[in-house]
């Protein structure tokens, strides 16, 4: 229980999520052996359960605060960091870490909301309605006009300089291929993403249950 060299440890760690939310998890496993102890004082096992049990809570508070930052910042980015596999974990990310551990405070954040809500959406955006994808489960045809995807279109102009050779090129017309979006998905693709979304194939087996 050396609050102060674990914290010098946790502070060059690469990835400061997992490492608080593992302390969290041996923390909590250490003070529930200190109560199964037997033949000591009890004042003692008292004292060092409640140190550990606070010394706990100071490494789930400092995953939470990590992540409420993080979700606050870019939520995307956020997204990504929960999703990414680290190799220096066996592969494992922050919510396998989380679910593993039964972090109830942890799976209640809004970063890990999110993150549950765009696997719950597929690639549909989330700003998606439900009323928009009932009706788009009856008529398939209404997929393209009302359903919007993520990433389906991408920035004109990338974020490198454009370089102008000719003063000409200042006042010539845009081309077609220029106002094209380079990300656009066809009819066929976005019908297969919508139909393969964990949203869409919930609603298709409770109507089939409730119809038959």
């Amino acid at each position: 229980n050396k609050r102060v060299m674990s914290k010098v440890f946790w502070d060059r760690c690469l990835c400061a999520t997992n490492a608080a939310l593992t302390a969290r998890h041996l923390l909590a496993a250490m003070a529930h052996n200190d109560t199964m102890k037997l033949g000591l004082d009890q004042d003692e096992i008292v004292t060092q359960t409640d140190s550990l049990l606070e010394h706990k809570t100071m490494y789930e508070d400092l995953a939470l605060n990590l992540l409420a930052r993080c979700h606050a910042d870019d939520k995307p980015r956020c997204q990504m960091l929960l999703r990414r596999q680290l190799p220096m974990w066996g592969d494992t990310s922050c919510i396998d870490v989380g679910l593993s551990i039964d972090s109830l405070t942890f799976i209640t954040t809004k970063g890990f909301q999110s993150v549950l809500d765009s696997t719950w959406m597929g690639e549909m955006q989330i700003a998606n309605s439900l009323y928009k994808v009932l009706l788009c489960m009856l008529l398939p045809v209404l997929i393209p006009l009302l359903i919007k995807f993520r990433n389906d279109e991408k920035p004109l102009h990338s974020d490198k300089k454009l370089e102008v050779k000719d003063s000409s090129q200042l006042s010539r017309e845009p081309s077609k291929s220029d106002l094209a979006p380079s990300g656009g998905k066809t009819c066929f693709q976005q019908t297969r993403e919508f139909m393969s979304a964990p949203i869409t194939k919930f609603w298709y087996n409770a109507i089939s249950y409730l119809g038959f």
